[in-house]
């Protein structure tokens, strides 16, 4: 066999010792002359400075090629660093604002510093700049970040640019120093040591187009999942005086390269060995003295022909102490290398050769062979071409018996059939599992509460499809909708229209065709020619939940290129208030993008939310033209349209993804595929959707206003519900923060909507175990048994994730490559779990586990970790190679729908009132498929409400009448089981305010909750709103907002009326009632004077 040297790809192993990563030590030089900060790495410290070891990234894997230069030095006034990095490139490096959450989404890097990890090892002082020089500082408790604006340290930060060629990208460099002052502690002493944390966030967030939720690298090692700033995982700086320093070499990937300061002997301590064979390393160093100019170690690898998992220390020292170290898992590969996955219930291996390092002439062809007994069972061969960067190939496993040791042999010939390279991958064979009922659920007819569509095609290609009061029509001469019906109105002001090299006008079609037709809705095709003469070919599947989508193929006249594409919708004006996006291709990192669009826009000072999560708003219309979206959902009140983008597959878009008229007599919204032409002749295709909302009638919205955990008083031994809240969950840290504490009687049977069992009991369950263990089996017997049957009642909800699960399970580990989502993101939640992907093999088997528990007495299911994800597992078939040879990530999202469609269809088979539950948000379609959504959570990482705006709120989570799906806002702020709430103020009167005069209700998560909803919910209930008509406050003649009480209502035509009043402001206001009208507090019958005053954030509900 021809021997291969070894190409390295390496990543962290991470040990931990008490607030510090004991293997990540790095010693700091006193310099005698502070830099002058001014962003130009030019003066003569940064020479003498310490520079640090490779960062890597969250997966454990470092990525080569990565340009990142960072120096640190001290002296008695401060601790100084200096950062080189390679920018993407930008239309425009805008400015992030001082101190706003938005800083994270940009190219920035984050200086965290524990300044006395004895006086309090919790206690982190953060530092962040951005490229375009804003900034931020705070404080955080461990995890836990403090309000920006309450710390504002004197520090000092610049920044410059040097742009590369056009279109290419730019070095950034950065200079910051940070007085030892501003941390609270006195220039540090020649041989003590500090723990710290350096991090760079690489790339703008709204461009992030590959399926790597990895944008964020660090210095020390963190674990994959973790919070990034954990300060056990923080690393040490030993201050050193004038002692020599390290300088690692950027260029190192794996081991120790770099030098001294000054030339002196060092001792090298390092090993590497493959894991589990530590007795018998592939090199090693003991107390090895060496020059300190330069030095690299290894010089040589061991010669492979399969990829192996390996680990690798190293330590230097002198004389005076350490100097740096780290240590380190790598996958050592031969050159001429790839990725194989095996997927035994889909028969199928997938081999993916790597040949970007091989040189690939005329007549070069990759072969894989598959052996068993060395017996060749399958084989393969494929032909390869000069600049092919990828070759993947796929072979059956039908023959691979289960438990014997298969091989997969992957060569890479010449023309002559000479031996270039080869890779070796060895698995045993698994039978499919017996546990799980394969298409369970599967959805033939509509499941309710959806009807079946009405599907009609004219003689001239024309075709309405009528989904209940929605319709989509398609004339014979347009490959999108020329019209879409919502609430039985027209929403679009003219036909969608698809925009090529600037034309949108059709030479000739044959008109739309119906290629299939079920219960479920049609298949549709159409061809054309445009004006420029690229042919168009498009195919449309159109269902009952509102669902168009396309997969369309543009093919260009011979010798021409598809220039610049795109898609355009022209709405009807007077529907529009909102537009939202949300880019979903950072599973750590989603980003939704919110703004009031149409009549609802002001140019009124609305405050952004500040947040730990970057949350987006605009009052003024669309502002968010340079990020890319997957869903965007534009509309009114009570209607709109999804648009859907799975990746970005054939974009090539450098500034803007969509733009946006909006205007008192227009609104169209453009979604850019395409800014620059493509190679001439090369056909390009793309798959997106449209979906109608709302999507389905809403059932019993008071009903679904109760949902959420659902326990008035203890949960006693974790076994037994109590019916009877306590005067003690009115005490301490809850002491007037809710109303209702003199209503403490039981709450009558089955008056909670669902009752949540404890998920705390039930932890491989809650994290999407399908085969749960036999005691946790036993507990929901016992529950259902003492709570559901002769208790409390309700619906028995049970915590279920739904696209996360547990990679460690003996039924799921030995499937993991056919349901993972890749790239992998290991997880330690409440069990150490993983993304799992919708493909058959785990709908099927967390399909079966729900019908399991539904056996058991479950109704309802709740779900949590639960969103839409991009995939690149090549093993069951998810992602693409982009013509680069880069694996691209995209969203399964008909998968992910059709799990959702058969996931309602086994619950209301079972019991019509069962319900999914999502913890989820209105910027993406998946609660288009649920039926209650609480969304919120992010708000327990404010302080307060203050930048929840009404204008806020309306936008984004006041979405029942819009979508169908019942919207429970989750009141994070309120729940006392959050430890950062205990010394927060916000009270149930301020949650109930924001929300019920938008109409919507509460997520209750609390037994101090109950009593006062109760008295709100059945004050709504006696009077009745089904037969009412709904005003809100910013159409409501009552409401003085924004300069007064909000107001909405709920008004009956004989002239009764429901008022929801609300004091946004955080100070008292006045509130004036018509002399002429008599109202009544609902909630104590008390007649209301007319004149009142209104306390800060309270809510009130009047009669008339």
């Amino acid at each position: 066999m021809k021997k291969l040297f070894c190409l390295l790809v390496c990543g962290l192993s991470c040990t931990f010792l008490a607030y510090g990563n004991d293997f990540f030590i790095h010693r700091l030089a006193k310099i005698d002359k502070a830099p002058v900060i001014d962003g130009v790495l030019s003066d003569s410290i940064w020479q003498e400075a310490a520079q640090l070891s490779n960062f890597q990234d969250s997966t454990g894997i470092f990525v080569p090629g990565q340009h990142r230069k960072v120096y640190v030095a001290y002296d008695a006034e401060a601790i100084y660093f200096g950062f080189e990095l390679k920018l993407a490139w930008e239309a425009s490096y805008n400015r992030i604002a001082d101190d706003a959450p938005t800083i994270w989404s940009v190219d920035c890097v984050e200086i965290a510093i524990i300044p006395d990890a004895k006086r309090d090892p919790k206690d982190i002082r953060r530092f962040v700049c951005e490229r375009a020089g804003g900034r931020a500082d705070f404080k955080a408790v461990g995890q836990v970040k403090q309000d920006m604006l309450l710390w504002n340290p004197t520090w000092q930060s610049k920044g410059s640019i040097a742009y590369d060629t056009y279109m290419s990208g730019a070095i950034w460099t950065q200079e910051v120093a940070i007085p030892w002052e501003s941390l609270d502690i006195s220039a540090p002493a020649v041989g003590s040591e500090i723990s710290a944390q350096i991090l760079h966030c690489q790339g703008n967030i709204r461009s992030a187009s590959g399926a790597n939720s990895n944008r964020v690298f660090s210095w020390s090692p963190v674990p994959k999942g973790r919070d990034w700033l954990n300060p056990q995982d923080f690393g040490r700086f030993i201050f050193a005086g004038k002692a020599p320093v390290f300088r690692a070499s950027p260029d190192s990937y794996f081991g120790m390269n770099g030098q001294m300061t000054s030339e002196a002997p060092v001792q090298l301590t390092a090993l590497m060995w493959k894991i589990g064979q530590s007795g018998q390393p592939y090199c090693g160093a003991k107390q090895q003295t060496i020059s300190g100019m330069p030095m690299i170690w290894p010089k040589d690898f061991p010669v492979l022909d399969r990829t192996t998992p390996a680990m690798m220390y190293w330590r230097i020292e002198d004389d005076k102490g350490l100097i740096a170290g780290g240590k380190y898992i790598s996958e050592l590969k031969p050159t001429f290398n790839g990725d194989v996955g095996y997927a035994p219930v889909m028969e199928q291996v997938t081999v993916s050769a790597d040949l970007s390092k091989m040189k690939i002439t005329e007549g070069s062809s990759v072969t894989s062979v598959l052996t068993m007994d060395k017996q060749v069972l399958e084989s393969f061969q494929l032909p390869v071409q000069e600049g092919q960067q990828i070759a993947e190939l796929q072979m059956s496993t039908q023959k691979v018996a289960p438990g014997k040791t298969v091989c997969v042999v992957t060569t890479l010939y010449d023309k002559k059939k000479d031996k270039q390279g080869e890779f070796i991958y060895e698995f045993k064979g698994e039978a499919a599992p017996s546990w799980y009922q394969k298409g369970i659920g599967e959805v033939i007819t509509p499941p309710a509460p959806w009807k079946e569509p009405v599907i009609k095609l004219d003689s001239q290609g024309n075709v309405k499809v009528s989904i209940a009061e929605n319709a989509y029509f398609f004339a014979a001469m347009h490959p999108l909708p020329s019209q879409i019906d919502l609430r039985k109105q027209s929403f679009l002001a003219s036909p969608a229209a698809l925009h090529l090299n600037g034309n949108t006008a059709f030479m000739s079609s044959r008109g739309w065709q119906i290629k299939e037709q079920n219960c479920r809705g049609a298949t549709l095709q159409w061809s054309g020619i445009s004006v420029d003469g690229t042919h168009v070919d498009a195919n449309v599947l159109v269902e009952f939940d509102g669902l168009a989508w396309y997969h369309l193929t543009l093919t260009p006249a011979k010798g021409s290129a598809i220039g610049s594409c795109a898609i355009s919708m022209d709405f009807q004006p007077k529907y529009i208030r909102y537009m939202r996006g949300c880019n979903s291709m950072n599973v750590r990192e989603m980003m939704h993008f919110t703004s009031l669009a149409g009549s609802a826009k002001t140019t009124r000072s609305i405050p952004s939310p500040k947040l730990q999560y970057v949350m987006p708003f605009s009052a003024n219309g669309w502002a968010f033209e340079e990020n890319f979206c997957n869903f965007y959902w534009i509309g009114g009140e009570d209607r709109g349209v999804f648009f859907v983008l799975p990746s970005l597959r054939n974009m090539d878009i450098k500034r803007e993804y969509s733009s946006v008229i909006d205007n008192e007599k227009r609104f169209e919204a453009t979604i850019n595929l395409r800014e620059r032409p493509a190679e001439k002749d090369r056909a390009l295709s793309y798959n997106f959707g449209f979906m109608l909302t709302p999507t389905k009638p809403i059932v019993n919205r008071e009903r679904l206003w109760k949902c959420g955990s659902g326990w008035p008083g203890d949960v006693i031994d974790s076994q037994i519900v109590s019916d009877t809240p306590k005067a003690s969950f009115f005490e301490g840290h809850a002491e007037g923060r809710f109303f209702g504490e003199n209503s403490l009687v039981p709450f009558k049977r089955d008056y909670m909507t669902t009752v949540m069992l404890p998920c705390w009991k039930l932890r491989t369950i809650q994290n999407g175990n399908p085969l749960p263990p036999a005691d946790e089996l036993l507990r929901i017997d016992q529950w259902i048994e003492t709570n559901a049957r002769h208790g409390i009642g309700g619906s028995p909800m049970l915590w279920y994730d739904a696209l996360f699960t547990m990679y460690g399970l003996p039924h799921i580990a030995a499937y993991l490559p056919e349901i993972e989502c890749y790239p992998a993101t290991h997880l330690p939640v409440e069990q150490p779990g993983t993304y799992a992907c919708p493909t058959q093999l785990w709908q099927d088997m967390y399909l079966s586990g729900a019908a399991a528990r539904m056996k058991q007495g479950v109704r309802s299911f709740y779900m949590d970790l639960t969103f839409f994800k991009p995939c690149c597992n090549r093993t069951h078939g998810c992602g693409y190679w982009d013509e680069n040879g880069h694996l691209q990530g995209e969203i399964p999202f008909l998968a992910t729908r059709e799990f959702f469609l058969r996931y309602q269809n086994l619950v209301k088979k079972n019991d019509p009132d069962g319900l999914l539950v999502l913890h989820g948000g209105s910027t993406t379609p998946m609660i288009l498929w649920t039926d209650v959504n609480t969304f919120g959570e992010e708000w327990v990482t404010a302080p307060d409400y203050k930048t929840c705006s009404m204008e806020y709120f309306q936008a984004l989570f006041a979405s029942t009448e819009q979508t169908g799906t019942v919207s429970n806002f989750y009141p994070g702020g309120i729940l006392m089981h959050y430890i950062q709430n205990k010394d927060k103020k916000t009270t149930l009167a301020e949650m109930c305010g924001m929300s019920f005069t938008h109409g919507e209700s509460l997520w209750n998560g609390t037994s101090a909750m109950l009593p006062g909803m109760r008295l709100v919910w059945d004050t709504i209930a006696q009077f009745g709103i089904k037969d009412a008509r709904w005003v809100p406050y910013w159409r409501n003649p009552r409401s003085t907002y924004p300069n007064g009480a909000v107001i909405s209502s709920w008004k009956k035509e004989n002239g009764h009326e429901l008022l929801v009043v609300f004091n946004p402001e955080y100070k008292p206001i006045r509130l004036s009632i018509d002399s002429k009208e008599l109202f009544v507090n609902a909630m104590t019958e008390k007649i209301i004077p007319e004149e009142i005053e209104l306390p800060p954030r309270e809510f009130l509900l009047l009669k008339k």
